[in-house]
């Protein structure tokens, strides 16, 4: 399943060619055209003065960044990440906010998010002004009760108090006890607690919101350790829940109240062996939720999301296994198209580009089954480039070499 953080998704980029059902392939450009890759930015609080849109295989390119907001907390800091391996970052030492990627061998998308850093109330924060979020960065080193509010408020700006982050130093060994004011959970990393007594540590959380916070808090203490306040009122406004979903039929709620189980069972559209994975993120700031928020029974078919707290989007993408030879497939009858997750024939194997089902080709109305990607191991070798397929080779882009063959006409 795709939330098994274990597996390795290799993409193959399908630059010059596309499969009929005929066994054909048709070249989208001349065979020695330029090879063009797209460059997204994900700005937060952060502006792109100069960079470019796309960038040519194996080029550099350079772009400039600035802050988005002129009184923004003191200092104003920033991180700048990429979320693939499609060419090597780095920032010029000389010319603060002015990066360099080269050797550029796929699409790139590139994270900037940038934060203000501001003392209120005695803890030190980092505040996300486009988000409206603020993340807890420090706490004086005698504190005994902890106390986290729902929010702060700064230079007129109010701001939910989301998680500890960018944290300086551990939770300190004083800690006695954490007062939650929030009837969402705040995150807070394990490890803060390393010098902490958690076996004696009391945590405190708003009436009504128990359960939300030992499903969710990640806490490392004890059940028993959680208990509620007598102070605030449990949301009682309906939270939605909207799906998405690919080759699947399912039952699930449309709303459920705060704390409540979302319970859905999911079933073949076809009646054919189902497997299926499972994605959930919030409707409110987009973000995915972590896999912990999951709790899936494969053979039930049932998923459970419980205690939710706020509007939730489900993504639930289902597909055929299928094994050809020594090889186990994927298959994605939606988008006709077939993933490589248990790969045994060697670096030099010959791969269909369209494997077989019963000894017919997965070829016609709803059977079309297109090689995609790669997915998991290869002999227990993990690859960590980009790949693609040139002239019906799959090649290593960085220095050229054929790891597989793709034999077009089986």
């Amino acid at each position: 399943m795709k939330l098994d953080l274990q597996k390795i998704s290799l993409r193959l980029s399908l630059l010059v060619m596309a499969f009929l059902c005929s066994g054909t392939w048709i070249a989208s450009g001349q065979e020695n055209a330029k090879v063009m890759h797209k460059i997204t930015y994900d700005l937060k609080n952060m502006e792109l003065v100069e960079g470019p849109a796309e960038v040519g295989h194996g080029e550099t390119f350079t772009f400039r960044l600035k802050p988005k907001y002129e009184s923004y907390g003191n200092p104003m800091n920033y991180s700048v990440s990429m979320e693939n391996s499609q060419g090597h970052l780095e920032e010029d030492k000389k010319e603060p906010k002015f990066y360099k990627i080269s050797n550029v061998t796929g699409d790139v998308v590139i994270h900037v998010t940038g934060y203000g850093k501001a003392v209120i109330g005695g803890y030190a924060y980092s505040l996300d002004r486009d988000g409206k979020t603020a993340c807890i960065n420090d706490v004086p080193s005698t504190t005994k009760n902890l106390i986290v509010p729902d929010s702060v408020t700064f230079g007129g700006s109010k701001y939910r108090v989301k998680e500890f982050m960018y944290f300086n130093n551990v939770l300190p060994k004083s800690l006695a006890s954490i007062t939650f004011k929030g009837y969402i959970p705040v995150g807070i990393a394990s490890y803060l607690f390393d010098v902490v007594d958690k076996d004696n540590l009391k945590i405190i959380v708003p009436k009504g919101a128990g359960k939300v916070y030992k499903a969710y808090s990640g806490l490392p203490v004890q059940e028993a350790n959680i208990s509620e306040s007598d102070e605030g009122v449990a949301p009682s406004n309906d939270l939605k829940i909207t799906y998405q979903s690919k080759n699947v039929s399912f039952d699930g709620p449309e709303s459920v109240k705060y704390g409540e189980d979302v319970n859905v069972t999911v079933r073949s559209k076809d009646g054919t062996p189902l497997r299926f994975s499972v994605s959930c993120r919030s409707i409110e700031t987009g973000e995915y939720c972590r896999p912990d928020f999951l709790k899936i029974n494969d053979q039930e078919q049932k998923i459970q999301v419980p205690a939710l707290f706020g509007d939730l989007q489900i993504t639930i993408d289902g597909y055929e296994e299928y094994k050809e030879g020594v090889n186990t497939y994927e298959l994605d009858k939606a988008n006709a198209e077939a993933t490589l997750s248990n790969y045994k024939g060697g670096s030099n194997a010959i791969i269909p580009v369209s494997p077989y089902r019963g000894g017919n080709r997965l070829c016609g109305d709803e059977d079309t089954a297109f090689f995609r990607e790669f997915l998991g191991f290869v002999d227990g070798a993990g690859l960590s480039e980009r790949y693609g397929f040139v002239n019906k080779e799959l090649r290593q882009f960085t220095d050229n070499k054929t790891l597989v063959t793709v034999n077009a006409g089986n």
